[in-house]
């Protein structure tokens, strides 16, 4: 997620789908006890990579905004 609001806009679907698949699999090992990806997904509090991007975009864009009202 490093640096996404300048990457994140750019990716295709399948980039996204390889990114997210690196994902599940480190889950997989980090979790060796969980029966599925969801589950280990849902303890380990994660949100869907697009999900996690936007919401470091919208961050970014409130303190911009707030820089330009405050001058």
């Amino acid at each position: 997620e490093y640096a996404c609001v300048v990457w994140h806009c750019e990716l295709t679907k399948f980039q996204y789908s390889d990114i997210e698949t690196v994902q599940i699999r480190c889950l997989k090992i980090t979790f060796l006890h969980m029966s599925s990806y969801v589950e280990a997904f849902k303890i380990a509090g994660l949100k869907r990579l697009d999900d996690r991007c936007e919401a470091l975009e919208r961050s970014l864009f409130n303190k911009v905004k707030m820089q330009v009202i405050i001058k």
